[in-house]
């Protein structure tokens, strides 16, 4: 009894765990692929070098440093998406694997109980039948003619029983 408990209890912990870590592990996988997906979009375009020999002031440098940290903004947020994507998809499977675990026994128990009256059933129906056809073969078998009697010669120098046709004796190789 105090077993059972304790299975019972572990059972329930192993479950809320389970599903906690799936929890978890969804909005993880979602915020990954959203922050992924954000990152593909082509860059905006880059300044030409002969914008660059037109612009006496400077400002394209300006715009192609600005460009080159978004770049680098892109990158490290795709990374980021990345990590979370592994992280919901570690925290779903082990999640998964541990709901599964603690609910196997249920679910064989499940199975057996669906399975069980289906297998009875099929075996029933086959046997039902099948009964008739079972009983004219053995019927036919009874009225069938009895194997022919086997005659043996039995051979003079070694004592072997041979068949009455044979010539020579199989164990000693004398004529019978």
């Amino acid at each position: 009894m105090d077993d059972e408990r304790s299975h019972a209890s572990r059972r329930r912990t192993l479950t809320i765990c389970g599903v906690l870590l799936i929890v978890i592990g969804v909005p993880l996988l979602v915020t990954g692929i959203v922050k992924f997906t954000s990152t593909m979009g082509s860059p905006p375009p880059r300044s030409s070098t002969q914008e660059f020999f037109d612009d006496p002031a400077g400002t394209m440098d300006r715009d192609n440093a600005r460009w080159d940290a978004d770049m680098e903004a892109k990158k490290a947020s795709g990374l980021g998406g990345m990590a979370f994507f592994a992280l919901g998809v570690l925290a779903l499977g082990v999640g998964s694997s541990l709901v599964t675990f603690a609910n196997r026994g249920k679910l064989a128990r499940y199975t057996a109980n669906e399975v069980a009256p289906v297998v009875a059933d099929a075996v029933s129906y086959v046997a039902t039948e099948s009964a008739a056809d079972v009983g004219a073969a053995a019927r036919a078998l009874q009225g069938a003619t009895p194997p022919a009697e086997v005659v043996k010669v039995k051979c003079r120098a070694c004592g072997s029983l041979e068949r009455e046709k044979a010539s020579f004796c199989s164990s000693c190789g004398k004529p019978l």
